[in-house]
């Protein structure tokens, strides 16, 4: 069991090859495995670190916010890419995981909320949302 999804046979629905508690279980360990949390906890170290040592709505803050979004954005498909074992699925997996990162970063309110463009409410219904939907990407055998 590696760190990325597996896959599902390509001729089974996910319907036929699973059901009930088996069927939750498994979309909550692929949601699970769909949230960069390896990229994710050093980002929000870093966006905490630099709002505390900025000074508000500054032109620093939100450059190194914006960095440090980048560095997620990048680091989330290189590391999750790295970690693949022999033939697992990888291109589905490294975009919903990539989307993953997005929405959690906007969670967390980094550069979004400096823009002006954050909003708590908002950001509860984007991970929600998120992370419920990236339970329906299911990867089947022989996809790259």
């Amino acid at each position: 069991m590696g760190r990325l999804v597996d896959p599902k046979p390509a001729n089974v629905s996910l319907l036929e090859s699973i059901s009930g508690r088996d069927a939750t279980k498994e979309a909550a360990a692929r949601i699970a495995k769909y949230v960069p949390a390896e990229v994710l906890v050093p980002y929000a170290a870093a966006t905490a670190g630099i709002v505390g040592a900025t000074a508000p709505h500054s032109i620093t803050r939100l450059v190194d916010l914006l960095v440090a979004f980048a560095l997620g954005l990048i680091a989330t498909p290189l590391y999750l890419n790295s970690r693949a074992e022999h033939g697992q699925p990888r291109v589905l997996h490294l975009v919903v995981a990539t989307g993953a990162f997005v929405a959690w970063s906007y969670g967390t309110g980094g550069f979004w909320k400096d823009l002006g463009w954050f909003q708590v409410a908002t950001a509860a219904l984007v991970i929600f949302g998120y992370s419920l939907l990236s339970g329906l990407a299911v990867p089947t055998e022989g996809t790259p």
